[in-house]
Formats: structure tokens, sequence, C-alpha cells
């Protein structure tokens, strides 16, 4: 599968016919390696290394001082193989956790150690321990002053630069929207979602360090660690589709798919909640930060035909498969492979996920 900064997709005459088990299985392209390295927090895994990321951790490591006064933020353990890579104890609250990580990720962009960092986003994402886990949460990770108390699970163990987050392994989470629009005459007469059923898609930006030029859903975007998947998802539909505010509240949240990609960012466990947004037919999206090139509306037959195609960005393309499975397009009469499909389009992961339940202001 392409990866970092794959180039706009080529224009065809015809399109090639890809099987849907195959579209969902590029995203699930990993195969774990015996000498890649588990990465703990807090006595938690989190994440995976490959040797080339654990050299640079231990290398890195073994450039700090480490003494009882300023002891060494890692602790490397190399038995039984392949070892481990643990974040040091005494590194015990939220801020002091993703500083450490930080501090390392800016060393090593510095250094241009990893491909991945030439893309540094400037956005924190969060890494969690298992759901009621009890932490140290005195302080607000990267708040601006004590009048501005920021909002995240109390399961949340630390920060990490988003584009240095595949180089651990650790488990990331983004929101997808797919912008409906339902003809109601056609509603009347006919049942079948093909002649009901249109969805607006997206254009990336040719600008874009990733997937430049490809389609995508109307609305998507990663989730930092100060945002919940459906507050992610109302900012992102006002950013890049200039949907008002109250429309996008709208949205209804469908499911979730997760998968584990291995590409040039690194290991990527990645989750993606799943939104549907009912349009009015009068209604049109305009790209608004650059983003975007272009939005277009188009029926089931040929966004059936542009997935298959392989004109989508991978997972966008996973995110159309399970709205055609959940409106009854893709079903076990018409796709030989649907139970393969479903089970796909779910794979578990090992690391631990928020509990956005416990939501609220940290002070």
């Amino acid at each position: 599968m392409s990866t970092l900064g794959a180039s706009p997709p080529q224009k065809l005459d015809v399109l090639p016919s890809l099987s849907l088990l195959l579209i969902v299985q590029a995203c699930n392209n990993y195969v774990p390696s015996p000498d890649e390295v588990p990465f703990f927090v807090a006595s938690h895994r989190v994440g995976t290394c490959t040797p080339d990321v654990a050299k640079a951790i231990a290398d890195y490591s073994s450039s700090l001082p480490n003494s009882l006064s300023s002891p060494a933020p890692f602790i490397i353990e190399h038995h039984p193989a392949p070892g481990a890579i643990r974040l040091a104890p005494h590194l015990d609250s939220v801020q002091a956790r993703s500083d450490a990580l930080h501090a390392m990720v800016l060393h090593w962009r510095g250094q241009r150690s990893f491909p991945c960092l030439a893309g540094w986003r400037e956005e924190r994402y969060p890494v969690y321990a298992p759901r009621r886990t009890k932490l140290e949460v005195s302080a607000s990770p990267h708040s601006h002053s004590d009048s501005e108390p920021k909002q995240y699970p109390l399961n949340l163990l630390l920060t990490v630069e988003r584009s240095a987050a595949g180089l651990f392994g650790l488990r990331t989470y983004g929101a997808h929207l797919n912008g409906v629009v339902i003809d109601r005459a056609a509603s009347s007469t006919s049942t079948s979602p093909r002649d009901t059923h249109k969805m607006w898609i997206a254009t990336r930006s040719l600008s874009k360090p990733t997937w430049p030029g490809w389609l995508d859903n109307m609305v998507a975007g990663g989730i930092p660690w100060d945002s919940t998947p459906y507050e992610t998802i109302v900012r992102e539909c006002g950013e890049e589709g200039d949907i008002p505010e109250d429309l996008a509240r709208t949205a209804t949240t469908t499911s979730a798919i997760t998968y584990t990609t291995h590409t040039q960012l690194g290991i990527c466990p990645e989750t993606q909640y799943i939104y549907d947004l009912i349009l009015p037919a009068s209604f049109v999206p305009r790209p608004r930060d650059g983003e975007v090139e272009s939005f277009r509306l188009v029926g089931v037959d040929e966004l059936m035909s542009l997935v298959r195609g392989g004109r989508f960005k991978p997972n966008c393309a996973v995110v159309v498969v399970d709205w055609l499975v959940r409106v009854g397009v893709v079903t076990p009469e018409s796709e030989p492979d649907y139970l393969d499909v479903l089970s796909a389009l779910r794979q578990p992961l090992p690391f631990p996920g928020p509990d956005y339940t416990d939501w609220g202001a940290r002070t």
C-alpha cells in the first residue's frame, strides 16, 4: 500500500475493480515481527517499536545524564529477547511523561532521524491506560493558565506529537463523516439506497503532504488529546466543509472501524469513529481551510465504482465500505466475501482506548 507522500492517483479511462475484501485488508497489512520491542508506560503496554526505533531510543537515553538526582527517562531491557522499553516510573504525571517523550522526538526531528517527522503537525495525540486506571492528574497537560482548564479522560497517560505516534506503534484515533443526501421523492417509489441515496465526497488538496489529490470522506480529522470524537467532527465540519454548527450537530454516531497498518509512518493501530450526517438537497459544502480541493455529490453506483477503482485514500475507502454495508448495498447475497469483510472492518487492537464517559475539566 502506498504511504507517506503518495502521489495523486493516475487518471484512468477505465477503473480497475478491486474486491471489497482486498480494499479493507489493505489497511490491515501489519504483520508482527519477533524482533519488535514492546513499549510500556506506567506498567501498561501501549505500543510497539521496530528495531531501528528501539535502538534510537536506547542511544538517546544513554546520551543523557543518569544519576539519583537526574534519572534517565527510559529503562531499556534486553532480556528476555526482544526486551522492552519502559518510560521511567519517576515520570509520574501526564505532563512529565509527555515532556520526556516530546524532548526525544524533538531531538530526532532536529537530527532528521525518521522521515515521518518531516510531516510535523504541532498537534498532540493521546495515549491511554486501561479504563478505570487511577492515574496522577494533578495538572492539565499543555494548559495555558489555571483559568483555562483542559478536558480529557482520566485514563490519559501522556500525549505525543501526531507525526511521531507511529514510531512507537501507539494507537491513534480519528473521526470520519459521511455526508448523505436522501431523495425523498424517490423514496416513495423505491426502498433501494441505489435509487434514494447520494454521498458527498471530497478530493484532498494537492498541497497535502499525504495522499494529495485522492478521494476522501466529506469530513475527517484526527482526534487530539483534548477533544472527543463528536466535538472533533463538529469542528472539522466547519473547518473543512463550511458546514454550519447547528447542522453539524445533527450528525449521528454509527460505528467505528479498527485496523493496524504498517507504512513509512510506522506501525499504526488506528480507530476511526464514523458519523453520518443527513444533508438537505439544497446544501452544498465549500472548501474552507485548504485541506480539500473540491467536493462532489455521487450516487451509490458511482461511489462503489470509485471505491473498487482504488481512488480513495485507503482508510477512507474502508469508511465507505462500512456505510455500504450498513445501508444494505453490500449484502450477503451481493458480496461473496461478506462475512470476511465484516470481520476485517473491526480488527481487535491490543492497546487501551479512551474512557469518554469520564470526561470533564481537570485543573
